[in-house]
């Protein structure tokens, strides 16, 4: 038997004969070789054929995802655009606003710039087929974004000023304390009792005695009790540097330190003091100083008896 040969010896049971087979070692490493080879072979179709049918399993899953994505990203453009629309509408009242309570208003550039947004630093998915549409719609959500914020801040600012407006003309006089006729005007007046000319800090109406009378505007009762010549008084305190002087009341109906609101009753005409007869003489001062009360009277109502 030669070195590089291999024997198979084979034995039958029947013929109790004995066969010998010589393989040479090299056909037997060349058929070694060409075993591997096909092993080989076949183990990296196999995984060939598996990594295709996965990349196409993917590829189908990620072009079903990509049109979702593109469907749903339209609606969310759609929903954007109607956001837009509705914000637009939104500044058209902010600007309305601005004009009736006499508010700056806001320069268009500085809307467009806003006060700083959001950035979106995250790349996109290669290969994307919706990436152009994302970009485009970050963008669009950054603006309203910006956008958005602004429109807050200047809503605040609106109603800071509004409600500071409001209070102002919540204690600003306004309406006439009470029924009656004009008997005496504000200004330089002839003194009824001793006919010469005096200077008259309010007005006065003429009406029946008890006729009620009204705060003008919201504000604090300083005074109430006998001043002098305008007899029984009650004064209000409307702040603002507003201050109202009612003279010659016949009832008083609040206290010292009471609040009280436009419309709010605080007695009843009369005659008290310095009075030819049933009248309410009123004042107003601003800063301490005498102001026209019909200035402050929006009503047209007024029969002036002078």
């Amino acid at each position: 038997m030669g070195k590089r040969d291999l024997s198979i010896i084979l034995v039958s049971h029947h013929s109790r004969g004995i066969l010998e087979k010589r393989i040479p070692y090299g056909l037997l490493a060349f058929g070694g070789v060409i075993l591997f080879l096909f092993i080989v072979s076949s183990l990296f179709l196999f995984w060939s054929f598996f990594n295709r049918v996965s990349q196409e399993a993917e590829l189908a899953k990620l072009e079903t995802e990509n049109s979702f994505l593109s469907s749903e990203l339209g609606g969310v453009k759609s929903v954007i655009d109607s956001l837009e629309s509705e914000l637009g509408k939104l500044v058209e009242k902010e600007n309305a606003i601005r004009t009736v309570f006499g508010l700056p208003e806001v320069d268009e550039e500085i809307r467009q710039l806003g006060v700083g947004g959001r950035e979106y630093r995250q790349p996109l998915p290669l290969g994307a087929l919706w990436g152009e549409s994302f970009e485009e719609i970050c963008s669009d959500i950054d603006e309203l974004y910006r956008r958005i914020k602004f429109e807050n801040e200047s809503l605040e600012y609106i109603y800071e000023e509004v409600t500071d407006k409001k209070q102002l003309l919540d204690h600003t006089p306004s309406i006439r304390p009470c029924e009656g006729y004009i008997s005496r005007g504000f200004g330089m007046k002839r003194d009824p009792f001793t006919g010469w000319m005096q200077f008259h800090q309010g007005i006065d109406f003429a009406a029946p005695r008890g006729t009620p009378v009204y705060a003008p505007a919201h504000g604090k009762v300083v005074f109430t009790g006998w001043c002098g010549a305008l007899g029984k008084v009650v004064k209000i305190d409307h702040g603002y540097n507003y201050l109202t002087v009612f003279g010659h009341l016949y009832s008083i109906n609040v206290r010292k330190g009471q609040e009280v609101r436009r419309g709010q009753l605080i007695g009843g005409m009369g005659s008290t003091g310095y009075s030819t007869g049933p009248h309410l003489h009123y004042e107003v001062r601003y800063r301490g100083h005498p102001t026209d009360p019909r200035r402050f009277i929006y009503s047209s109502r007024d029969l002036v008896l002078e």
